[in-house]
């Protein structure tokens, strides 16, 4: 139950008067501070060695928050990896290249080489390539799917140089 103190109450800790009272006499900022401070007290928190490098930390899972994240990065690299793919697909062709891998039923759009050949021999996904030549670099990107098209990075290559030829 909160009490209610005389107009003019100030809190004893940090006299400043536009706080409201909490309990024990004390503002809530101050009561929380002290709450855990008592807190830390009674569960033992007080800092500790991290167990990989060392350094001080109150972390429950006994490392500090570099080592913790490093450990996190490891055992999530794939999917932190398909994540930072996915935001670069959305900024380049607005994130369609799965509708775009269905609607070329998954081959080169030139020559008719299939991604899973493609990826067997070099490691490389097929691409997207903008027809019309504005892509994210230009000031008006063009991600509609009849501008898109799927091509291996050889007729992606060969387009590019044709582009570069007629213009």
């Amino acid at each position: 139950m909160n009490r209610k103190y005389p107009p003019g109450w100030v809190c004893p800790v940090c006299n400043d008067p536009s706080r409201k009272h909490m309990a024990k006499g004390l503002c809530s900022i101050c009561y929380q501070k002290e709450y855990r401070k008592k807190l830390y007290k009674t569960h033992h928190l007080k800092p500790f060695p991290c167990r990989e490098c060392g350094s001080l930390t109150k972390s429950s899972t006994g490392l500090c928050k570099s080592c913790y994240m490093k450990k996190y990065r490891k055992a999530n690299k794939a999917k932190l990896y398909a994540d930072k793919c996915r935001q670069r697909e959305i900024k380049r062709f607005g994130g369609r290249r799965e509708l775009i891998l269905k609607r070329a039923n998954g081959k080169c759009e030139r020559c008719g080489i299939k991604e899973t050949d493609t990826l067997k021999r070099t490691g490389k996904r097929l691409v997207i390539h903008h027809r019309d030549g504005n892509g994210v670099n230009s000031d008006n990107p063009n991600h509609s799917l009849d501008n898109l098209m799927l091509l291996c990075r050889s007729c992606h290559a060969i387009v590019h140089a044709e582009m570069e030829v007629m213009s």
